[in-house]
């Protein structure tokens, strides 16, 4: 049904539209979220029939026969309507943000918000019935496709103008456990449908003593725990008043509950209803002795305002939102502790006068349709009051594959830093392989797993832009994968990718069944001899000498292609043929106070030690520079360490010649301190740029770098810049010119610094938006 000029006001853009998927999908449409969304439709229409201008169905979904309900408005639109790309709406209202499901009800990830509502000026606001999985993760989110979606679904909430809730517990929950600002949470109340009403007196007289759980078979719902209870209220009492236990239930799990109760003698006294129509379950309410809800957490508890509305004594759980709507305290109880429950539904079945004074408790006059309807009517005023943002655009979108710490490689630790500063230009996803809670990232960057890409856009409609950072060691195996399955922008960290590679086939051989030296072939084919690449890696030297990058397939597939350095940019052209983007050279962390000059001299290297990158090299010419402490501060291999320190016994320079191993930022702080001079060698080069250049030159530190590769388009007043294959005589000899010319020492330290200031991370970060997204949006007026 298309939009009338009636339902849009003329040509005028705006108004109010609501998402009513929660009146289609199957498991939301007849249940509690549905009632409900339908509940308060009913109340808005009949308190201001011009507020809402259309009622959006997505034409996935079942036409349900909840939906079909308010045809009678003459608003229920398809959400693929043209007129709401023409007129985008003022607010958009989506009613159940954690529907799932598609035509055929297979459950199914859907688009969270149609693109029409992704307006610049188009406010959003959502229902929130509960956060119970994020409370509870152990129950719910264990697998982990289920909480990625959730995570994405709570995501959305935190880009939300407003978000109602249905009680003061689950506002408190969105603030908690979402970091949600108070100011933007809402709190409106639920209340129960008109037919739950007290019972006239000819209903009344049918009351038989019954309890009554009108609940569910979840575990959240407690039952196990009440029937334990049951079993310990005393005999005479549970014949009197036999439990009624309605809820629905398919064959298998009423049959499993009903052996549960035949085990614990209960056969006499517990009945399971099944599922009951609304009349019935009003009948149930208004004649049933006592009501007893045991859950464990709700978000609202709806039974029990009902129960409450239909004149029942209510006894419930004292926990989240039922400590609302059942007031008094000595009528809730500890939901885990069965004795508790037993307790007071003795108290309650044995004591009429009690039972009478809970049953005539009143019912808080916020829990009424026409109170909720003016309170979420509010909200839809003041958004559609908002001032227009103008031209600007919804915040931008950015997802990044990467590794980040505690994974340890030299992408890890650039992305740490570029993440600072990124949230500032985009939104931003890190896409990780690890544990998503044991990825650390910076407040404001949002993580999931990078298996989700799919999903997430799924759900929530493409990023602006996926950016690949990929480096040559083994943390890039699955982000090669994810590059596969969904193409978009690289960043090459290294030129060279045959460690990748080899670790791939090590690590995960059945993502390179062609064998490493299959793909080494296939990469370059009739260019090497066969037997090349058969042992399934390819030594240093051979990789070197030969040229071998193995860049062709990422190339490839890149849709842009990005790197640090005119080298490595010319090294792959060569390699395959294409010419990557040189995005900006590495960036430098951020430039400090000018540090103290070091009370004795200090050699250091910094970074992965290893014989690529001449390690052995600086300890040998330990033995050169007497009275020169010469540290190499990074991790490496422990027998590659313990060779090392082997070496530095030899050559009697154990004591001046020391081995971190892995040190955290404060000891790495501590030695970029200490340090007089730094030394950063490369056997060869594989493209890559150096972070810890780029560190050592923000710290003031002169640095001696292999005149080869990136290192050589440094300035040459900013670094000292030695042959490759320098011996450790010939490299003692440089560094102890350099440390007996201190005005030479000073000049290098300020022109390191002033080279740092001009690559920040901060100004790397403003690039890649801005070459990644486009240029930003003009500030306001």
């Amino acid at each position: 049904m298309p939009l009338t000029d009636q339902h849009r006001g003329g040509r005028v853009v705006g108004g109010v539209v609501v998402d009513v998927r929660a009146l289609q999908a199957d498991a939301h449409a007849s249940r509690g979220i549905g009632r409900y969304t339908l509940e308060l439709i009913r109340a808005i229409e009949a308190s201001d029939p011009t507020l809402v201008r259309a009622y959006v169905a997505d034409p996935g979904f079942p036409m349900h026969e909840q939906l079909r309900e308010l045809l009678g408005t003459h608003k229920v639109v398809r959400g693929d309507d043209p007129a709401l790309v023409a007129d985008p709406p003022k607010v958009v209202h989506v009613t159940s943000p954690f529907v799932e499901g598609n035509a055929d009800g297979a459950g199914a990830p859907v688009r969270i918000l149609p693109s029409w509502a992704r307006h610049p000026d188009t406010r959003v606001l959502a229902t929130v019935y509960d956060l119970i999985p994020a409370r509870f993760p152990e129950v719910y989110l264990h697998d982990p496709g289920v909480a990625a979606e959730y995570r994405a679904r709570t995501w959305f909430l935190r880009g939300c103008d407003r978000l109602l809730s249905i009680s003061q517990a689950t506002s408190d929950d969105l603030v908690e456990l979402l970091g949600i600002p108070a100011e933007r949470v809402v709190t409106v109340h639920g209340a129960a449908g008109a037919r739950f009403v007290p019972a006239d007196p000819d209903v009344a007289a049918e009351a038989d003593g019954f309890v009554l759980c009108p609940s569910g078979a979840e575990w959240r719902k407690n039952l196990e725990r009440l029937l334990l209870a049951w079993a310990i209220v005393p005999a005479p009492t549970r014949s009197a008043h036999p439990l009624v236990v309605q809820c629905h239930m398919d064959p298998a799990t009423r049959a499993a509950w009903e052996r549960r109760r035949d085990e614990l003698g209960l056969s006499a006294t517990v009945r399971f209803t099944g599922e009951v129509t609304d009349d019935e379950l009003v009948r149930l309410m208004q004649t049933t002795s006592l009501v007893v809800f045991p859950s464990l957490y709700e978000g609202l508890g709806l039974p029990v305002l009902e129960a409450r509305r239909c004149g029942a004594a209510v006894v419930c759980g004292d926990n989240s939102s039922l400590r609302e709507l059942v007031t008094d305290p000595a009528a809730r109880f500890d939901a885990t502790d069965v004795d508790a429950i037993a307790g007071t539904l003795t108290r309650y079945l044995t004591d009429d006068t009690a039972r009478r004074a809970l049953a005539a408790e009143p019912v808080d006059p916020s829990h009424t349709w026409p109170e909720v309807a003016a309170r979420v009517a509010r909200v839809y005023r003041e958004l559609s009051a908002a001032p227009t943002r103008g031209s600007h655009r919804a915040r931008r979108r950015l997802a990044i594959a990467s590794p980040v710490p505690p994974q340890l490689s030299g992408p890890s630790a650039y992305m740490d830093a570029l993440l600072q500063h990124l949230p500032d230009h985009a939104d931003i996803t890190l896409l990780t392989t690890l544990p998503v809670d044991e990825a650390e990232v910076p407040p404001g960057v949002r993580v999931e797993a990078l298996s989700t890409l799919d999903q997430l856009e799924l759900l929530e409609g493409p990023f602006d832009e996926v950016l690949h950072v990929l480096g040559n060691s083994e943390f890039h195996i699955e982000e090669l994968e994810a590059l596969r399955r969904r193409p978009g922008a690289v960043l090459l960290h290294d030129a060279r990718l045959t460690l990748m590679y080899s670790e791939m086939y090590r690590l995960r051989p059945e993502l390179l069944p062609e064998t490493f030296g299959g793909a080494l072939h296939r990469m370059y084919p009739g260019r090497y001899p066969a037997p090349m690449g058969g042992a399934q890696f390819l030594p240093i030297q051979e990789e070197g000498r030969f040229g071998i990058l193995m860049v062709a397939d990422v190339a490839a597939l890149a849709t842009r292609l990005f790197v640090h350095s005119e080298h490595a940019a010319d090294l792959i052209e060569l390699d395959c043929g294409r010419r990557p983007e040189v995005i900006f050279s590495i960036p430098s962390p951020e430039v400090g106070p000018v540090r103290a000059e070091p009370a004795s001299p200090l050699v250091a290297s910094f970074g992965f030690a290893s014989l690529a990158k001449c390690s052995d090299v600086v300890v040998d010419a330990a033995a050169h520079l007497p009275g020169v402490e010469v540290v190499l501060v990074g991790h490496s291999g422990e027998d590659f360490l313990d060779e090392l320190r082997e070496r530095a016994v030899e050559l009697g320079v154990e004591d001046r010649v020391t081995l971190t191993g892995k040190v955290d930022a404060a000891d790495y702080r501590g030695w970029l301190d200490r340090t007089t001079v730094a030394v950063q060698l490369r056997l060869h080069s594989n493209g890559e740029s150096s972070a810890s250049v780029a560190e050592t030159l923000a710290a003031g530190i002169p640095t001696v770098v292999s005149d080869l590769g990136t290192f050589s388009e440094y300035p040459d007043d900013v670094v000292v810049k030695v042959a490759p294959g320098i011996s450790a005589e010939e490299l003692a000899d440089v560094l102890s010119e350099l440390l007996g010319d201190r005005p030479r020492l000073a000049a290098l330290a300020a022109a390191g610094r002033a080279h740092a200031a001009r690559h920040s991370y901060a100004a790397a970060a403003a690039t890649m938006a801005e070459v990644l997204l486009g240029p930003p949006d003009p500030a306001p007026a």
